[in-house]
């Protein structure tokens, strides 16, 4: 018996935490019959590269999607036993299956569900040189939350025009600023170091996407974590925040944003948070 508990903890992973990842895709449509087909290609192509990839995947059914979301609000509490027959018989909705007995956002940077504590923060700034240690650093603190990645992938043709028009802005500021120099008297090329170094970065971006297959995605990383106290909540927090600022990334707090970041957090493939981060192919596959 001792063997059997510590061979499941051992699968489990570390901390005996478990680790769940999920990935939800969705499709732009002009109705639900014209939606499935598309999906349908889609996930057709997800389950074979992670076949090749020698990963076991499995489709959700509805109820246990609900499941989920349900474990998500009320983790200490009785199974989660719902089947769509009982809507039949009832009023009731699948909402009123798996949510919580109340929420409460009337707070600026975390809020109240039942009798939890939640707070979700987002990836704020990102470093020239991403680790993929920080995903993985992040997740192996044991406490409970959810890592989100909404990724967007940006049409080549808008990407290259997007960045074009950012060097075309930036060397207008680089004329103006030696133009000053001329005046004042002083060297032209002494330009400000952040002007010089963000020239720099859209001009290696712009010979990524043009030159070596890259694509340009937008990417906005939120982090949903909950505890039975403010105290414990603010724990979380500061770890969250400290494994961050290790891997040279900043962590936000979505101030009068806590419903929305809580709602981008589920697995409904739906992001309400306008705060996206420009990556390539590379960075984002990190």
């Amino acid at each position: 018996e001792y063997n059997h508990m510590l061979n499941d903890k051992a699968h489990q992973g570390q901390n005996s935490s478990l680790r769940e990842k999920y990935l939800t895709f969705s499709a732009a449509a002009s109705n639900y019959k014209a939606a499935i087909p598309i999906l349908s290609r889609i996930e057709t192509d997800v389950l074979g590269n992670f076949k090749s990839l020698g990963c076991d995947t499995k489709v959700l059914s509805g109820c246990e999607r609900l499941e989920l979301l349900y474990n998500t609000f009320n983790y200490d509490k009785e199974p989660f036993t719902f089947k769509y027959d009982q809507l039949v018989t009832s009023d009731l909705k699948t909402k009123d299956f798996i949510s919580p007995d109340s929420f409460d956002f009337s707070n600026k940077s975390s809020f109240e569900f039942g009798n939890k504590y939640g707070q979700v923060l987002y990836l704020k700034d990102l470093p020239p040189d991403l680790s993929d240690k920080l995903l993985s650093e992040i997740s192996d603190i044991p406490v409970n939350m959810l890592i989100n990645l909404h990724i967007n992938s940006v049409d080549q043709d808008n990407a290259l025009d997007l960045v074009k028009k950012k060097i075309a802005f930036m060397e207008q500021q680089k004329i103006d600023e030696q133009k000053k120099a001329l005046k004042a008297g002083y060297d032209v090329d002494m330009l400000p170091y952040e002007l010089k170094f963000s020239l720099n970065e859209a001009q290696e971006l712009l010979d990524d996407l043009q030159n070596k297959n890259q694509r340009m995605f937008k990417a906005t990383i939120l982090i949903f974590t909950s505890a039975d106290s403010l105290e414990d909540l603010e724990k979380n927090v500061y770890q969250i925040s400290s494994v961050a600022r290790k891997n040279n990334c900043k962590i936000g707090k979505l101030d009068y944003l806590q419903e929305e970041g809580m709602n981008s957090s589920l697995p409904l493939g739906q992001n309400h948070i306008e705060i996206q981060r420009t990556l390539t192919t590379s960075s984002t596959a990190i």
